[in-house]
């Protein structure tokens, strides 16, 4: 296997973790009881989504409008007559702000530096900058994901300059010599101390959960802008640990899944949508938990599968 479908295998095996956890993660907001699994998983995995679409980004108008624009109109009103909400185009209907914010970013990809590694550094540290100001604006929210556009800017530009430069030196790590396998297993051991920690402090004293979806300002959040921050970095790192963990081989039928994550995210919400019309989560809580657990495998089979995935390829 060479190393370009290693790199796939890999970003493939990591999607289908992070898509398992974007289902488990609405779930567990139709019952109470797990707030801590909540926080931990909102702290990264849609940074890390930001971050692997970053790796792949490609300016392209006719794929950016094939592939973002139509389906987020499509499904922005699929959804909002499911919901039977009124039609707007301006605020995207729950999940469909990946996808606007996705095509932003897509289409703003000739202005970003992509041959000097400084000027990279100086935008990306810039938008780490951006994402922690506009927390101090109360007039930017959900009117087109503006405030989310602003606040996973700086995960999407990191993937972007991930690709744009894996050759440099600084992004190489040869584990062949017995010093740099060493120097791996400290950062991937530090990464993991420290992830632990940060989930610790996060799920004992986050004042409140709106922070984590990147939609509000501060007044809204009852938090204060060095949240924000450690939540940069601890996304950061925990995306660095999904990289250091995650193998990169074919994992049967997770790595053929992990490439259909789009359909997945698009239609997922029609279910839980039902599921929560129907009020199927009355039992205990562990029952409850099992039952997402469930549920989340069984959609993520139903829409990740050969044959949907292969028509959501074609169609967007």
């Amino acid at each position: 296997m060479d190393n370009v479908t290693k790199r796939k295998s890999q970003i493939d095996n990591i999607r289908f973790f992070l898509i398992f956890l974007v289902v488990f993660g609405h779930f567990l907001e139709l019952f109470p009881g797990f707030s801590s699994f909540y926080k931990v998983i909102y702290s990264f995995h849609m940074p890390a989504f930001f971050f692997i679409s970053g790796m792949f980004a490609r300016f392209d108008r006719k794929k950016i409008i094939k592939h973002l624009l139509i389906p987020y109109f499509i499904f922005q009103t699929s959804y909002i007559i499911f919901d039977h909400q009124s039609l707007t185009y301006v605020t995207p209907f729950w999940l469909m702000w990946f996808l606007l914010v996705l095509f932003f970013y897509y289409s703003f990809l000739p202005l970003l530096p992509a041959k000097n590694l400084k000027n990279g550094v100086c935008v990306f540290c810039g938008s780490i900058v951006v994402a922690l100001l506009i927390g101090y604006d109360k007039e930017v929210g959900n009117y087109l994901s503006l405030s989310r556009f602003f606040v996973f800017a700086p995960f999407f530009i990191a993937g972007y300059y991930r690709s744009c430069f894996k050759n440099k030196k600084f992004f190489r790590l040869n584990l062949s010599s017995p010093f740099s396998s060493m120097r791996a297993f400290c950062i991937l051991f530090l990464l993991g101390l420290f992830v632990i920690l940060a989930d610790r402090f996060l799920v004992n004293y986050l004042p409140s959960f709106e922070i984590l979806w990147g939609a509000q300002n501060y007044n809204v959040c009852h938090c204060l802008f060095w949240w924000r921050f450690f939540l940069q970095i601890l996304a950061i790192s925990s995306i660095g640990l999904l990289f250091f963990i995650f193998p990169k081989k074919r994992i049967l039928w997770i790595t053929r899944l992990g490439r259909n994550t789009m359909s997945i995210y698009l239609l997922h919400g029609f279910i839980l949508l039902l599921i929560k019309r129907w009020d199927l989560f009355h039992y205990s809580p562990y029952i409850n938990l099992s039952l997402a657990f469930l549920y989340s495998i069984l959609i993520i089979l139903l829409f990740g599968n050969s044959i949907v995935g292969k028509f959501f390829h074609k169609a967007f």
